[in-house]
């Protein structure tokens, strides 16, 4: 029992505590914004530094790179969610803009699959009224 004792004890002093993205609302409706064409295109103007970004896309587009070479490693459940929201909805109304993103963030095609399967399965990650978090899937 001690030895056991012990090696948790270990195990929690040497993990690696993670340091997760801060952007300027990890609880964005990013549902309306791939349901809205015009919203859609500004989000994909500014990722893309097309246009200037207002400050909550801004945020978003800072971590992009990152996220997408490490397979959202430093992303919460509710970042993730924001992710696969995008990504899934760019992806069926602006196929197109999904190709310029894809090959502005991994030209070399290296890192999207697994960043596709890093932020899938997730199921509304935060209800505001209900003060819900994130419940995961196994699709």
């Amino acid at each position: 029992m001690k030895v056991f004792i012990l090696l948790v004890v270990l195990g929690v002093a040497f993990a690696e505590k993670i340091n997760y993205y801060r952007t300027a609302d990890n609880h964005y409706d990013m549902q309306s914004v791939v349901d809205n064409p015009k919203k859609l295109q500004d989000f994909v103007d500014c990722f893309l530094d097309r246009k200037p970004c207002d400050p909550v896309p801004a945020s978003y587009r800072k971590i992009i790179p990152e996220t997408i070479e490490t397979a959202c490693y430093r992303c919460n459940a509710d970042v993730k969610h924001l992710a696969n929201v995008f990504m899934l909805g760019l992806k069926k109304n602006n196929p197109t803009e999904y190709v310029n993103f894809v090959n502005r963030y991994d030209p070399e095609g290296k890192y999207i699959e697994k960043f596709m399967e890093s932020v899938k399965g997730l199921k509304n990650c935060y209800n505001k009224k209900l003060m819900m978090h994130c419940v995961y899937l196994n699709l």
